[in-house]
């Protein structure tokens, strides 16, 4: 009787371990049989990577799995501005999982070699949760490979150029040397005039040495500045510039003074002046039509001037 239930008692035991075993293999691989799933198609422009049983994660969380691929798909069958999109991914979540209308979707590698995953990231909350059988637009991150090869792309683009462009320096560089070591080199330009300016500054030095002309020169300079600063100090020491200016000043005042007497005499003298003007006038007529008045006297009589006319000349003449 004992062994009996012994017996039954490690039945139950094995039976319970076996359903309980079963439960969490169809809990972990089949998600849908205990807890409802939602479906949903993404469109990528190329699946390459992903395939069935891919993980679908939220966030970074696993969600649910890829059920079919489906490509490619007819272009009357793609998005109207998407039309390059040729692969339709069906993945199925858990029924829980917050996915929204407005939500980024992004296939991407994990690691360098790890598995392709579809990522649900940066949803919109606003926009509300998204059906059971919506459509999504993703984007595919580019492939370790595909991210080498941009940029081996990229640096051919980039270098290319600078490579070019320092080849074309090189050039530049190795012809400005060449013509560098031309103006340096025994004979040219550069040579000569270094020449030239050696001697011209031997020339100076014989100048400027002691009991040169140049020095004599300059020290003949230097003495007739202090004489003259000599000369400055005695007249700022004795005011001399003062008594010229006044010896000036007084010289001017007589030569006013003298010139008006000068003014004045003209003034008594010019009636004179025409009087004896208009005599040696007469007399040079008198030669020129009657020249025997000179031996024989002359008759002809000559008007006395009136009084009147005396006195004006007298006037004129005091004036």
């Amino acid at each position: 009787m004992k062994v009996f239930r012994q017996e039954v008692r490690t039945g139950l035991l094995v039976i319970v371990t076996a359903g309980i075993l079963t439960f969490v293999l169809l809990l972990l691989g089949a998600p849908g049989v205990f807890s409802p799933l939602n479906t949903y198609y993404i469109f990528f422009d190329d699946a390459g990577g992903i395939k069935p049983g891919g993980p679908v994660l939220l966030a970074g969380r696993k969600i649910g799995e890829v059920t079919k691929l489906i490509s490619p798909v007819p272009i009357a069958r793609r998005p109207a501005n998407f039309k390059q999109d040729e692969t339709l991914v069906r993945i199925q979540v858990a029924g829980t999982a917050e996915i929204f209308r407005k939500v980024t979707v992004r296939m991407e590698q994990s690691s360098l070699l790890g598995d392709v995953v579809i990522d649900f990231t940066s949803g919109v909350e606003a926009s509300g949760l998204a059906p059971n059988g919506s459509y999504f637009i993703g984007e595919r991150a580019k492939s370790f490979a595909e991210s080498i090869s941009d940029a081996v792309g990229l640096l051919k683009q980039e270098i290319i150029p600078v490579a070019q462009e320092a080849t074309k320096t090189m050039q530049s560089l190795r012809e400005t040397s060449v013509n560098l070591k031309n103006l340096t080199a025994p004979g040219s330009n550069v040579d000569r005039a270094v020449a030239s300016f050696r001697v011209f500054g031997e020339n100076l030095v014989q100048m400027s040495k002691n009991g040169s002309p140049l020095n004599h020169s300059i020290e003949s300079l230097n003495v007739s500045l202090q004489n003259l600063d000599k000369i400055t100090d005695d007249l700022v020491k004795n005011d001399r510039i003062k008594i010229t200016l006044n010896n000036l000043q007084k010289s001017s005042a007589n030569i006013d003074k003298l010139s008006e007497r000068l003014d004045h005499l003209l003034i008594r003298v010019s009636p004179d002046v025409d009087q004896i003007a208009a005599n040696a006038a007469e007399f040079t007529h008198t030669i020129k039509r009657q020249p025997w008045r000179l031996l024989w006297p002359s008759t002809v009589t000559y008007a006395t001037p009136a009084p009147q006319e005396s006195k004006s000349r007298r006037k004129r003449s005091d004036d």
